[in-house]
This record gives C-alpha cells, sequence and structure tokens, in this order.
C-alpha cells in the first residue's frame, strides 16, 4: 500500500528517536515496507543468516539466503544463487512468494 494511502504522507519517515517515542506511548508503532523490511533483515541477521534488503520501484522487501530453499522464488545476487524473497508487509505470503509485478523487474 503506498504511503499517501497508509499514511497521508508522500513519504512516510521517522527517526529512531520518533519510532521510540511512539512505542514508549502506544506500545507499537507503524511503518512502511522499507521499515518492516529492515526489521526483517535485521532480525534474519541476529538469528545468524545473510539478509540483505531488495529495492524494487514502489516497494522494499528483505532476503535472506536459504541455497537450500526450494518452495519459492530464488534470486540470484552478485552471482550467488540462494536468495529468498522474504516479504514483511504480508501477512499471508509465505516464505518466498513474490508479486509478479515485482519478480520481472529490476531489483
Amino acid at each position: 500500500t503506498p504511503d499517501k494511502d497508509q499514511f497521508q504522507l508522500d513519504e512516510f519517515a521517522q527517526n529512531a528517536d520518533e519510532v521510540a517515542d511512539k512505542i514508549a506511548q502506544n506500545g507499537f508503532a507503524h511503518g512502511d515496507c522499507e521499515d518492516s523490511a529492515a526489521l526483517l533483515a535485521v532480525m534474519y541477521k541476529g538469528a545468524g543468516y545473510r539478509s540483505a534488503i531488495a529495492v524494487a520501484p514502489g516497494h522494499t522487501a528483505a532476503m535472506v539466503y536459504l541455497p537450500e530453499y526450494k518452495k519459492g522464488s530464488i534470486f540470484t545476487m552478485d552471482g550467488e544463487e540462494g536468495w529468498v524473497w522474504a516479504e514483511a508487509t504480508g501477512r499471508k505470503n509465505p516464505l518466498g512468494w513474490v508479486s509478479k509485478d515485482l519478480i520481472e523487474g529490476d531489483l
């Protein structure tokens, strides 16, 4: 969902202090696809997996290096096959699922 639709802003951006304040006040904070992708990539890295962030036109998602995983779309990054799209914004999107309009574009 575009930032304009979610937040009534052309670009949704908060710094770390603003996010921390929202969490302290409300117990949670909201973000867009860039925020969710960055958080998921850091969580994968913290769990010991190699991760990256894919930037597509109009969307951003996390990538995780799982060369043995064969249940979704597999990408090659810098000549290395085994990168799996990890959609951080969809609640029902399984690991490796990629929207058709993104899979055919440049990442």
